[in-house]
């Protein structure tokens, strides 16, 4: 398939055009939730939108950021090839999360983050640092929101929060 831009439906590429199976599940959309419309015709929005969303994050260990974030996400570890490592939601509802091993050292703020939205702090905030995750500030209020902002093992940032939806 290299270089032809085809795909089977429901395929997507890794980064040498090599395919993967990618199933969103009985009866979902990828744009499920979201209004589409912001004045443009939906027929035009959906073929330009992307069909999923992969968040990267950049590391010097993948190994030891594959084997803390599949424990706090729940997910599988579920392809690796160098510098890369998936961890994939077995219910396939969430996006994945692709570590990229990289030579460079992480220098200041993340300027995004994850965000993982809890029923209550406790005991979220107990197992996600004894899986090696450091609290860097709180819990405080935010916006109404009780929220912690933690680290894992290479000091990128990540929030938990208790989000009624409101």
């Amino acid at each position: 398939m290299s270089g032809t831009g085809a795909r089977r439906p429901g395929a997507h590429a890794f980064r040498d055009d090599r395919e993967y199976a990618y199933d969103q599940g009985p009866g979902q959309r990828h744009d499920q939730g979201f209004d589409q419309g912001h004045g443009r015709e939906e027929s035009a929005m959906t073929e330009a939108a992307p069909k999923e969303m992969v968040v990267v994050l950049d590391c010097a260990d993948r190994k030891v950021l594959a084997e803390f974030w599949s424990q706090v996400l729940g997910y599988r570890i579920t392809r690796t090839t160098p510098p890369y490592t998936a961890l994939t939601d077995p219910a396939g509802r969430h996006p994945e999360l692709l570590l990229q091993e990289v030579p460079e050292p992480k220098r200041g703020k993340n300027r995004m983050h994850i965000d993982l939205r809890v029923p209550a702090m406790e005991p979220e905030l107990s197992r996600v640092t004894a899986l090696g995750a450091r609290v860097l500030r709180g819990p405080f209020d935010d916006a109404g929101c009780p929220t912690t902002v933690l680290a894992d093992p290479e000091g990128n940032e990540f929030c938990l929060i208790v989000f009624d939806g409101g």
